[in-house]
């Protein structure tokens, strides 16, 4: 009973690692900054954005993130940016930070909607802070493993990013995980085994009508533990005039992993962009087998963007 209990919480702790920072990846269509630190900087403008999310509506445990996001452009090339997040999943719960900073290169002077040339270069660093609760498992035989204490651990991180637009067609490039530290939670024949993630992003924005972007894109996720994923996306964008647009978008997701191939969420988002305040809703659909113990997850994003260059209508050109 012992080791089975023993392994439920590795696991559990296992898959906590994976999904805590990693976790704000997920909403790269709501703000791509937060997976590419090149994008800090990008629209030559300062963005703030907040988002909730809480995945898996009926679970107990089921994980909940909160972010918060601000980035600048300097001028010069240079942009600066950082969030904050805190996120709950089962019996973990991870708080931290990332510092990023990003240079771009213009590669034309054409800065019209669909004619925009660049190349941007960002490195970020990430510090926080990871707590097992085990305050749950106290009905158990002594086992210095299952103590019903709380365990926590500081670390650090790195994630680095580039990006590529030349006029509509956009391709990205970014990765996290380098330098990361072995927690003092576990010994090291227990520690989880946290792998390098990359991510890799293309897409092409096209106008269809006079007011009416389309933009469809592709998103290949996959890590040095070998598991891969893909995103096959499709947004449109109504534009009117003084900086207002509309837009909505859908996102299936499929798990590429040789053993077990499947399609794990459809997600429906919609968004607004009024005078410099931002609105944007995501539903998870959810279509793995774990779907029908939930109804869903949810995700929200409030936001607001100051001085906003007038050579860019699109606050977000990506993704």
């Amino acid at each position: 009973m012992k080791k089975i209990l023993f392994t439920v919480i590795l696991l559990v702790s296992f898959f906590g690692l994976q999904s805590q920072e990693l976790q704000l990846f997920q909403y790269y269509l709501l703000n791509p900054y937060l997976m590419n630190p090149a994008m800090a900087g990008y629209n030559q403008q300062t963005e703030i954005r907040a988002t909730l999310a809480q995945q898996w509506i009926g679970i107990a445990g089921a994980p909940s993130t909160q972010s918060i996001s601000a980035h600048t452009n300097l001028g010069k090339g240079l942009g600066f940016g950082g969030y904050l997040y805190n996120d709950k999943n089962g019996l973990n719960k991870e708080t931290g930070f990332n510092l990023t900073g990003a240079y771009h290169i213009e590669l034309g002077e054409n800065q019209k909607l669909l004619k925009v040339r660049k190349l941007s270069f960002g490195l970020g660093v990430s510090g926080f802070q990871h707590t097992v609760n085990l305050a749950e498992f106290t009905e158990h035989d002594y086992d210095p493993a299952v103590d019903g204490a709380e365990k926590s651990a500081f670390a650090m991180d790195f994630n680095v990013g580039t990006f590529f637009r030349y006029d509509g067609l956009f391709a990205g490039f970014s990765a996290a995980g380098f330098g990361f530290q072995k927690l003092s939670i576990y010994n090291d024949a227990t520690e989880p085994n946290f792998p390098t993630h990359l991510f890799l992003n293309v897409g092409y924005l096209f106008s269809s009508a006079e007011k009416l972007l389309i933009q469809p894109s592709v998103v290949y996720k996959f890590n040095t533990n070998k598991h891969h994923q893909i995103d096959i996306n499709l947004k449109a964008i109504y534009l009117q005039l003084n900086n207002q647009q509309y837009w909505i978008a859908m996102s299936l997701r499929r798990n590429l992993d040789k053993d077990h191939p499947q399609f794990l969420d459809l997600i429906a988002m919609a968004g607004l962009n009024y005078s410099g305040f931002l609105f944007a809703y995501a539903y998870d659909f959810g279509l793995s087998e774990l779907n029908s113990s939930h109804s869903g997850s949810h995700q929200i994003m409030l936001g607001f963007s100051l001085k906003r260059a007038k050579k860019h209508c699109i606050t977000c050109p990506v993704f």
